[in-house]
C-alpha cells in the first residue's frame, strides 16, 4: 500500500480543482463513502468549512490535507473504512472534519495493483478544540498505518524506507506480530529512489528558461493521482512539452523544444516496463509519435473501445475474486505464525503444525499462480474462474510446498461477496 500526502491552504480555486478531480467520471467510478464532523450538502462546502476553521486560527497556514492511499489489492468497503480509522487514530484526528472518496473500477495496468484508491480529505483544525493536527514525522507515521492496514486485510507487506523505525514503533505500541511480519517480509530492504534529474539536465533546462523541478513534481503528482489521457495531455500542452521515444526500448521521454526534461519512469520513480504499460492503458494517444507528438491528440483524441474496457473490467473482477480468497488465506496464516502462539492471550504455547502451514501456503501458491495466468493468458478471462483454479491445482506450481495431489489444493476456497453499500444520499459534487 502506497500513501501520499499533500497540503492545501484552502483557496477557492484549489478547492474547486480538487473537487472536480474527486468527482471525475473518466476511466473510473467516484464514490463518497465517509464523512465525519461535517454537516454540508456538497463536498465543496466541506472545503469551505475547513478553510473557515483555518481563517479563525491566526497561526494556521494549512486548511486541510489530502491523503492518497493506493493499495495493492482492491479494497472492499469495510477495508476502506478500517484504513480511515487507522489514519484518524494515528493522527489523533477524531474531532477533525473528514471526507473520504474512493475511485473505483480503475483500469489496472498489471497484476498486483488495486482496482481502486482512496482520497482522504482531513481538516487541519479541529472545530471543537480549535487545535491544529500534530503532523511531525507524518510520513513515517502514515507508513506505519499502511503496514498495519496491509497486515489486517491480508495484503503484501509494503516496501518502505522507514522499515526499521516502524518495526521499533510497532513493538513499543503493542503490535509485535505486525512488527515481526514486516521485519521477516521478503524484499523489505531500504528503498533508495533513483534521482529524477542529472546536473546537466538541470543546467540545460535553466538555460532554456524551463522550471524543471516544478514540471517533474507536478507531473508526478498528476500521474500518481490517476489522471487520464485528457488531463496529462492538457498538462503537457500548457508546459510546451512533447513526448518522444527514449533511447532505450520502452522509455517515454519528454522534451521542451530540443531540451530533454525527463523520462516518465524516472519522474514517477517506478520500473520503466510497468510505467510503459500504464501509459498504454491510460494515455495510448501519447505513444503515437509523429513530428508533432501531440498533434493527433489535439485533433482527434482516441478512446478505448467499449469491448476493450469491458474485457479489462472482467479480468479485474476475476482478479479481485481470487485476491479476496488469497487475502483470507494470508490472514489465517499470519494469525497462526505471528499471533496465536506469541500474543499475551496465548495459553497453549503450541506451534502451528507443519501440515497447517503447508496447506495454507499451498493454496496461496495456487491462487497467486491463477492471478498470474489470468494476466499472462487472455483466454482465461473468458472462462469461469473455477476452471482456472482447477487447472492450476492439477499441475504443481513453482515453489509449491506440498504434493500437487493433496486434498488442500483440490478444495476450492469460499469467496464471500461484499454486501456493504456506501452512503450516497444527500451528498454529491459541488
Amino acid at each position: 500500500m502506497i500513501v501520499r500526502l499533500y497540503s492545501y491552504r484552502g483557496s477557492r480555486a484549489a478547492s474547486l480543482r480538487l473537487d472536480r478531480h474527486l468527482w471525475k467520471q473518466e476511466g473510473q467510478q467516484p464514490e463518497f463513502f465517509a464523512v465525519r464532523n461535517l454537516y454540508v450538502h456538497h463536498s465543496v462546502e466541506g472545503f469551505e468549512v475547513m478553510a473557515a476553521l483555518k481563517a479563525g486560527s491566526p497561526k494556521a497556514s494549512i486548511a486541510y490535507w489530502q491523503i492518497i492511499v493506493s493499495p495493492t489489492k482492491t479494497l472492499r468497503l469495510s477495508e476502506r473504512r478500517r484504513v480511515i480509522d487507522l489514519i484518524v487514530q494515528e493522527l489523533n484526528a477524531a474531532d477533525n472534519p473528514l471526507m473520504a472518496f474512493s475511485h473505483n473500477k480503475k483500469i489496472r495496468a498489471r497484476a498486483g495493483g488495486g482496482g481502486n484508491h482512496l482520497h482522504v480529505i482531513l481538516g487541519h483544525i479541529s472545530p471543537i478544540s480549535l487545535r491544529a493536527l500534530d503532523m511531525r514525522q507524518v510520513l513515517p507515521r502514515l507508513h506505519k498505518v499502511m503496514v498495519l492496514a496491509a497486515y489486517e486485510i491480508g495484503a503484501v507487506a509494503p516496501l518502505t524506507p522507514y522499515r526499521d523505525s516502524i518495526v521499533e514503533a510497532l513493538t513499543a505500541e503493542g503490535s509485535p506480530h505486525a512488527a515481526r511480519w514486516l521485519s521477516e517480509a521478503p524484499g523489505n530492504a531500504r528503498v533508495r529512489r533513483p534521482a529524477r534529474m542529472r546536473d546537466s539536465m538541470r543546467r540545460s533546462a535553466q538555460s532554456a528558461g524551463f522550471d524543471l523541478a516544478s514540471f517533474q513534481a507536478r507531473l508526478e503528482r498528476l500521474w500518481s493521482s490517476g489522471a487520464g489521457e485528457s488531463e496529462v495531455t492538457s498538462f503537457l500542452e500548457q508546459n510546451g512539452v512533447d513526448v518522444r521515444a527514449g533511447t532505450a526500448e520502452g522509455v517515454t521521454a519528454f522534451y521542451h523544444g530540443k531540451t530533454f526534461v525527463g523520462a516518465l519512469h524516472r519522474i514517477v520513480g517506478r520500473d520503466a516496463a510497468v510505467v510503459r504499460k500504464e501509459l498504454e492503458d491510460r494515455a495510448p494517444a501519447l505513444l503515437r509519435l509523429k513530428t508533432d507528438p501531440l498533434a493527433s491528440v489535439r485533433k482527434n483524441p482516441p478512446r478505448a473501445s467499449q469491448d476493450d474496457r469491458s474485457f479489462t473490467l472482467r479480468r479485474q473482477r476475476k482478479t479481485d475474486y481470487l485476491e479476496h480468497g488469497l487475502a483470507t488465506l494470508r490472514i489465517q496464516r499470519q494469525r497462526l505464525v505471528y499471533e496465536e502462539n506469541t500474543g499475551p492471550g496465548s495459553t497453549t504455547g503450541e506451534l502451528p503444525t507443519a501440515s497447517e502451514l503447508a496447506g495454507s501456503a499451498r493454496m496461496e501458491c495456487v491462487l497467486e499462480t491463477a492471478v498470474k495466468l489470468l494476466w499472462e493468458d487472455d483466454r482465461w478471462v473468458e472462462r469461469p474462474v473455477e476452471d482456472l483454479v482447477r487447472f492450476v491445482t492439477s499441475v504443481k506450481p513453482a515453489g509449491a510446498p506440498v504434493d500437487s495431489e493433496s486434498e488442500e489444493c483440490k478444495s476450492e476456497a469460499e469467496l464471500p461477496e461484499d454486501r456493504d453499500s456506501p452512503p450516497t444520499a444527500g451528498f454529491g459534487p459541488g
